[in-house]
């Protein structure tokens, strides 16, 4: 049986893994991101920019 300590420290590696799949999946999204971004606001088209609760870029 584990300990309440031990339940504590896996949840805790739990949450840590899953903060660093999100941070990959904005490291490997921030070009495209920057790209899009740039492409707008050199032709002056409106934009507004948002991350989904999964951190999907979206502009709309």
């Amino acid at each position: 049986m584990m300990t309440y300590r031990e339940h504590a420290h896996r949840a805790l590696m739990v949450h840590h893994a899953k903060m660093e799949c999100f941070l990959a999946k904005i490291r490997e999204q921030e070009p495209l991101v920057n790209a899009v971004n740039a492409r707008l606001t050199h032709h002056k088209i409106p934009f507004q920019f948002a991350l989904t609760p999964e951190l999907d870029a979206q502009f709309g």
